[in-house]
């Protein structure tokens, strides 16, 4: 708190309660279910925003309080993350549940909002994964208080600040899902052949070539059950054709073997993951459901889970087939054979594994694809390694803005302002004599 002990000229200290009205008895929790009997059938126009510790988290058919308030997090925010939002400006008919302390500040609201996005909770707050600010605590944040005319001035240049920030950071983002566009739009390209389209010209006058005829004859054998025995002279074609996985498998691993030695606990060497494994995740939610990676650099024991499957691979380059599945005809091909809850757990067994299409090419086009995607999309890196660096000044910037906003030092103190020492003792003869109250209307259903 050292911070404190240097105020500006006219600047006061107070506790937030001094300067804060609480409403956090006007708070009603309503679980989810009971919310969405309530606003089923409703339009949007009917309904009325939610609110939770760090943001709206849903609607409810009716509302608590009517203004405009600061909503401080209770339990649940990122109270000692610098760089992530405790206390936000709501307006207008609001209903809030218990996770988010209401204020409604005697000065400015939105300088009382910045402070404490700015304000260090050490020492403040409890719990450890989870942590809270209790009211009592919340009630003793020491507030530093400017004189009012320059309380308006911070609060303008903040925003005219932060609201050039923030089209930057727009930008950035709106770059950040281009990129990722960009990224589906290369494995899109490179599985219908027209990353290759010039390799392949060159390479069909080779003698040795292979026509479409013999890349059939090719794909023929591997879907009779040649699988476990790669053709030794793959094709150069002028086509891609498709098999399924269990054609170019060797095989997938089991996990309903036994893991550990007959006769002995000690467990099989072949259950550890080792560097240059393909693995494959079998179940889990709707967007990691058939994640797959090769892994690199193993530095120690890390046995394989039951959802978790090593795929060993023949007539096929592994990495090839890593970016046919991270491709959108990859992804599809996962979720037309995954089973299971789309809103939870999904899962894709061994069997359905193997009945995956994969586009198939000789293995030299597969090489040059992987290494035509790689080259793309290491430029991407680099692009999202900046994008990324980027936002992180910009949020360091808006720390660095408030930072300077409560120091005194963002606009210029005009000495002719009132202190705010004088601000603070009028409200302190309203606090004795107030009888104002929010206005509210009773809450339909509200369980008190």
């Amino acid at each position: 708190m050292n911070e404190m002990k240097d105020l500006p000229s006219g600047w006061s200290i107070a506790k937030l309660e001094d300067v804060c009205e609480i409403f956090d008895n006007k708070r009603v929790p309503i679980n989810g279910d009971e919310r969405e009997i309530r606003i089923s059938g409703k339009k949007i126009n009917e309904l009325y925003p939610y609110y939770g510790a760090t943001g709206q988290v849903g609607y409810i058919d009716d509302y608590l309080l009517e203004d405009e308030y600061i909503l401080l997090g209770e339990d649940g925010a990122p109270f000692l993350d610098p760089f992530k939002v405790k206390a936000y400006i709501v307006s207008g008919k609001i209903w809030v549940n218990n996770h988010a302390h209401i204020l409604k500040a005697k000065i400015l609201n939105k300088l009382v909002s910045h402070y404490l996005n700015r304000f260090n909770y050490r020492g403040f707050v409890t719990g450890t994964t989870r942590l809270k600010l209790n009211q009592s605590s919340m009630k003793n944040i020491p507030i530093k208080v400017p004189p009012l005319p320059e309380q308006y001035r911070i609060v303008a240049k903040i925003e005219e600040l932060f609201s050039e920030l923030d089209k930057g950071v727009e930008s950035l983002k709106t770059a950040q899902q281009q990129l990722k566009v960009y990224r589906q739009a290369v494995l899109k390209w490179a599985f219908e052949g027209k990353l290759t389209e010039e390799w392949r010209r060159e390479n069909s006058i080779r003698n040795d070539s292979w026509t479409s005829k013999r890349l059939g004859e090719y794909i023929e054998k591997i879907e009779a059950g040649k699988s476990f025995k790669c053709i030794e002279r793959p094709p150069v074609n002028d086509e891609i054709g498709v098999v399924k996985v269990s054609a170019v498998t060797w095989g997938v691993y089991d996990e309903n073997e036994s893991k550990t030695c007959p006769d002995t606990n000690r467990v099989k060497q072949e259950y550890f993951i080792k560097s240059g494994d393909f693995l494959f995740s079998r179940a889990n939610t709707l967007q990691l459901v058939g994640a797959c990676v090769i892994a690199n650099k193993v530095e120690k024991n890390i046995m394989l889970s039951d959802k978790i499957l090593r795929i060993t691979f023949c007539n096929i380059i592994p990495k090839y087939c890593l970016y046919y599945l991270r491709s959108k005809k990859g992804r599809d091909e996962i979720e037309r054979l995954a089973t299971g809850n789309q809103e939870s757990m999904r899962n894709i067994g061994q069997d359905r594994i193997k009945m995956i299409n994969i586009n198939i090419c000789s293995l030299d086009e597969q090489a040059k694809i992987v290494q035509e995607i790689e080259s793309r999309l290491s430029v991407c890196d680099k692009m999202e390694e900046a994008i990324q660096k980027s936002l992180e000044q910009a949020e360091a910037l808006r720390q660095s803005i408030l930072k300077k906003a409560f120091e005194g030092k963002l606009v210029p103190q005009d000495p002719n302002d009132e202190p705010a020492e004088k601000l603070l003792e009028r409200i302190r003869l309203e606090n004795q004599n107030s009888t104002t109250k929010p206005t509210k209307k009773k809450a339909k259903g509200a369980v008190k």
